[in-house]
């Protein structure tokens, strides 16, 4: 993943939000995938959006996400991604969460 993510980047989530040096992004992304046991991914759609002076670009994906942690517990999660780009790299990342519960 290092290679699609700026050396620095402004990134935002369910409730908190960081800014930093991409290895301890990174590092943050693992330790959160590293409490789980299985990630599945359903993708709905991507949208890509160029600025006019073509300097920058957006890509937001929608996306079903259902996960199991280490004590087999399934969660099921809508997420909308926001992704800004810039020279080919991530420079800004905003993570949109809907919990979804059984009816």
């Amino acid at each position: 993943m290092k290679a699609y993510f700026a050396d620095t980047l402004i990134a935002g989530f369910d409730g908190s939000s960081f800014k930093g040096p991409r290895c301890q992004f990174l590092t943050m992304l693992k330790n959160e995938r590293d409490g789980l046991k299985k990630v599945t991914n359903q993708l709905y759609d991507c949208q890509a959006v160029t600025s006019k002076d073509k300097t920058e670009g957006w890509i937001t994906t929608w996306l079903l996400q259902v996960t199991t942690d280490k004590r087999d517990k399934t969660d099921s999660i809508e997420y909308v991604y926001d992704s800004q780009f810039k020279n080919g790299k991530i420079i800004m990342w905003n993570k949109y969460a809907r919990h979804l519960k059984k009816i």
